[in-house]
């Protein structure tokens, strides 16, 4: 009962105009950062780490900008929802549909990688909106069976073919020879027993997934970094930066290379990245 209360609360909030969702926002910032402090430590401790070279006046102010983007991203996702392919266009801009269009062309599928970086949610409607190849787009299933239905449905909307972790793999395999672009966000933290390489990462040494790598040796495609800007609130322009053409590279060339485009990224931006995620729990040392 709960559940379906919560759905229908937030179904009803996604109708909410943009610029009421944002007045609610302005006060979610409010609460987060300076009445509950959410994930303050682990917010200022990623900041800190990742750029020493920083004043502690900047560190701050990175940070005030991160909580503000992070409640304007709360009600961007509670938004896409309901947000009708019009206003979607509206808000997110495609740089390089001509290139897109040049690969459905030439029939020839490319995968794509991405961080948790301006509104990944977005960036994956807009995506699966603008290119004609279809998206296949892996996620990690909420336990919740409702909201979990919920998401898959709000994320296929304009076209994705959403698919669990477990089956990612399986799934583009049996799609291959159709026009399809896998799609997949590569800056989580691997669960312990699963990882198989570390790399430098924002100052730091970091564990990441070789999914991207072992998809594109696999297909031998071209992989692009999906560079999700923010030019103003509420507004974004999709990039697409070559990480491979998919052939010839050696072993960790792949990874390597997209996680130093996001860093750069990042680097550009601060405040557009999740730093409230825990990205480095895990320490090489500790795992030896």
């Amino acid at each position: 009962m709960l559940d379906k209360l919560g759905i229908f609360i937030l179904k009803a909030t996604s109708r909410l105009p943009m610029w009421l969702l944002y007045g609610i926002s302005n006060m979610l910032y409010i609460l987060l950062y300076y009445v509950f402090s959410y994930r303050k430590k682990v917010v200022y401790t990623n900041l800190h780490n990742s750029f020493p070279e920083k004043s502690e006046k900047e560190i701050e102010a990175i940070a005030k900008q991160f909580y503000k983007h992070l409640t304007d991203l709360g009600v961007e996702i509670i938004k896409a929802f309901s947000i009708s392919e019009k206003e979607l266009l509206q808000r997110v801009k495609m740089k390089d549909q001509a290139l897109l269009d040049e690969h459905f062309k030439n029939k020839q599928n490319i995968i794509l990688v991405s961080g948790h970086y301006g509104n990944w949610e977005w960036l994956g409607l807009a995506i699966s909106y603008y290119s004609k190849m279809e998206m296949v787009s892996v996620y990690k299933p909420i336990q919740n069976e409702l909201f979990n239905n919920l998401f898959i449905k709000m994320r296929s909307q304009f076209g994705a073919d959403i698919v669990p972790m477990k089956q990612f793999f399986r799934q583009v395999i049996r799609k291959r020879r159709n026009q399809i672009m896998p799609s997949l966000v590569a800056d989580q933290t691997p669960h312990k027993g699963e990882i198989e390489y570390w790399t430098q990462f924002l100052n730091q040494e970091t564990p990441v997934y070789l999914g991207v790598e072992k998809m594109t040796q696999m297909l031998k495609v071209p992989v692009y970094y999906t560079a999700m800007n923010k030019v103003k609130r509420g507004h974004y322009e999709i990039e697409l930066i070559k990480v491979s053409d998919g052939i010839d590279e050696p072993e960790y060339a792949i990874t390597n290379k997209h996680v130093k485009i996001l860093e750069k990224h990042i680097q550009a931006s601060p405040a557009n990245w999740l730093w409230s995620h825990k990205r480095w729990k895990y320490k090489k040392e500790n795992l030896n």
